[in-house]
C-alpha cells in the first residue's frame, strides 16, 4: 500500500509538473504575440 501511494504521488506531482509547463509556455506563446 506505501508503494503504491509513493507511485500515485509521483504521478500526481510529475502531472502538476507538466500543467505547469504546458501553461508558462502558453503564456510566453502569448508575451511573445503581444512583442510582435
Amino acid at each position: 500500500m506505501v508503494i503504491l501511494e509513493l507511485f500515485n504521488n509521483a504521478i500526481s506531482k510529475t502531472f502538476l509538473y507538466i500543467m505547469l509547463v504546458k501553461n508558462c509556455h502558453l503564456v510566453f506563446c502569448i508575451c511573445c504575440n503581444r512583442l510582435l
